[in-house]
């Protein structure tokens, strides 16, 4: 898990460069090991962390999909439901999640 969520940041980083915004990429550059600590915190106690590593991996390709197309409106939305269900997981647990 905690490779996942290094490669997981780093996605993140990634795809902040793909939005030209250099202001939105130098945040997540330096948010970078605090979000990899939060992320793995908040998985701790997951039972079912391959269910749940599925779904995120699942999402990130819906997002580099859209971002590859050049959809920016597909992958606005996708980034957004992807930050709305880790939100919910995190607050309320896998059920509220949808997953």
């Amino acid at each position: 898990a905690r490779e996942f969520h290094r490669l997981d940041a780093e996605f993140h980083v990634l795809l902040s460069t793909l939005s030209g915004n250099v202001v939105l990429e130098t945040i997540l550059r330096s948010l970078r090991e605090a979000t990899i600590g939060y992320v793995e915190e908040a998985m701790a106690g997951v039972e079912d962390w391959g269910a749940v590593r599925d779904e995120l991996q699942r999402q990130h390709r819906d997002i580099l999909a859209a971002a590859v197309e050049r959809d920016g409106l597909r992958a606005a939305q996708a980034v957004r439901e992807h930050i709305r269900w880790f939100s919910r997981f995190t607050t309320a647990g896998p059920d509220a999640a949808g997953g």
